[in-house]
């Protein structure tokens, strides 16, 4: 059934037959309504039945586009909450697909036989951390060993850790060519947070710009991986700002042997 509106000479469709153009249920534009994301143009006071014009159903376009892309509800009213401002869903679309890489890189590491090694720039969002201080070499074990120790230092303070970010490892080291991923050394284990807290074992970090070289422990010698920085370097003319850290995913440790042959940390080098 249609309606004329009394008010303009637009004729008004009911809610299933928009539902059935867009190949949606009428629950769904209802739950757009209740989300706050969309308003009728008209409700029936006798039967409560839903009525749109042209406006609204632009605007279920848009918002089923949006979903498509991955937005939630949330999302989706803040783009109209900023005149359609394609710009901050854009922002948010870069960000997730910095995290898919994330993920397909540490997936990546469960695959058998797997050998990974790649270096590439790459822009680590700011954040807050709990750290600790620890004597170690950096391998799969001992990484391994000391994560699940913080993570549960931090869930016994009440810390919000954030599960989806990778560890840091700062180190003190002011050049790469002179880190030994194989040697014993001081580092700084910082465990990433959901949001900001404070306290004396807690620090902010700034976004970083760095060099990011992915590798298997054992499989590829350091000097090999110095060697594909350097090249980088020369290629990208970089140079080197700020001392060195590492990233280690976290949950990425396995439990059993095989998981020696797959990657298991970024050094990460800062650059200008």
């Amino acid at each position: 059934m249609e309606m004329k509106c009394k008010n303009k000479k637009q004729t008004l469709l009911p809610i299933g037959t928009v539902a059935k153009g867009y190949g949606v249920s009428d629950n769904c534009i209802r739950r757009m309504e209740s989300a706050g994301l969309l308003s009728p143009a008209y409700i029936s006071p006798d039967s409560g039945y839903r009525y749109y014009d042209s406006s609204n159903i632009s605007r279920i376009g848009t918002i089923l586009d949006l979903r498509s892309f991955g937005f939630v509800n949330e999302d989706i009213m803040a783009h109209f909450n900023h005149s359609t401002d394609y710009s901050v869903l854009y922002k948010k679309l870069l960000y997730r697909q910095a995290e898919l890489n994330r993920l397909v890189d540490r997936m990546s590491r469960l695959v058998k036989d797997e050998k990974i090694c790649h270096c590439e720039i790459t822009e680590y969002e700011a954040s807050y951390y709990y750290i600790k201080k620890s004597r170690f070499a950096p391998t799969l074990g001992s990484l391994s060993e000391l994560t699940d120790c913080i993570k549960y230092e931090a869930i016994k303070s009440g810390l919000p850790f954030n599960y989806n970010r990778s560890i840091l490892i700062n180190t003190d080291c002011l050049n790469y060519k002179k880190f030994k991923v194989e040697h014993e050394q001081v580092f700084t284990i910082c465990l990433p947070l959901r949001e900001p807290a404070e306290g004396p074992d807690i620090i902010y970090i700034p976004t970083v710009k760095a060099v990011s070289m992915a590798w298997a422990l054992p499989g590829l010698d350091y000097f090999d991986i110095i060697h594909i920085i350097d090249n980088l370097f020369k290629t990208k003319d970089l140079t080197q700002a700020g001392t060195l850290r590492a990233s280690y995913d976290l949950g990425g440790h396995m439990g059993d042997e095989s998981t020696l042959e797959e990657t298991i940390m970024h050094i990460l080098v800062p650059i200008n």
